[in-house]
């Protein structure tokens, strides 16, 4: 491969993730309000559980975002409201705080106000209110998935049944194929056969090894 090849994919590649990445702050920016509120609202649902010692519920969110979706279906179908004019306010709202933001950075904060507050909140509510619920019921779940799956068991002590202890007064016999360790709680020989014993293997309750 020539270096000139090589220069050129170099450049491509550095292009693409630029255009990714761009794209993804654009994604992330057209979402923000609900983004920002679902994490609030997931912070504050497992704050207040753990002030209280307890783990969240984990019907508890996903609870809300369907209230909130079942809200928006009953607004359009009787109330009258228009998804479609719901969002343009609310991307009108955010184009204003986008072109504020970028004003600002570039010097031209006298040309670009800021968006008056309460406007932006009317405008962007109706639409950012059920997405913070989706959103933060989706990212609580995905939270609780990523949880590791090691738990904490304690032993409980050997419990032998009248059988059993009747045959250990009688003592065992070791199979002719293995080697005999005793009787389980409801009776049985508890026994390892040759097969398993030709592999590395520790008896419990013993600190004898057996080799191959």
């Amino acid at each position: 491969m020539s270096s000139r090849s090589y220069d050129v994919r170099t450049i491509f590649g550095a292009f693409e993730h630029a255009v990714l990445a761009i794209a993804a702050v654009v994604a992330a920016f057209a979402v923000l309000p609900g983004l920002v509120c679902g994490v609030l609202l997931l912070v504050s649902a497992r704050g207040v559980a753990a002030a209280r010692g307890q783990k969240p519920p984990v019907w508890l969110l996903p609870l809300l975002a369907t209230g909130g979706l079942l809200v928006m279906a009953l607004g359009v179908q009787w109330l009258n409201w228009d998804l479609a004019e719901l969002w343009r306010n609310y991307d009108v709202q955010q184009s204003r705080l986008a072109a504020a933001i970028v004003g600002h950075a570039v010097g031209h904060a006298d040309e670009v106000p800021w968006p008056a507050a309460g406007a932006y909140v009317l405008g962007v509510a109706p639409i950012a209110a059920p997405g913070a619920l989706i959103g933060a019921a989706a990212l609580d779940l995905w939270l609780r998935r990523r949880k590791p799956t090691l738990q904490v068991r304690h032993p409980r002590g050997v419990e032998l049944g009248r059988l059993a202890r009747r045959k250990s007064e009688l003592g065992v016999e070791h199979p002719p194929d293995g080697w005999a360790l005793g009787h389980s709680e409801g009776g049985p020989v508890v026994a390892l056969s040759d097969w398993e014993m030709r592999h590395h293997t520790l008896v419990p309750g013993s600190a004898e090894l057996f080799g191959r």
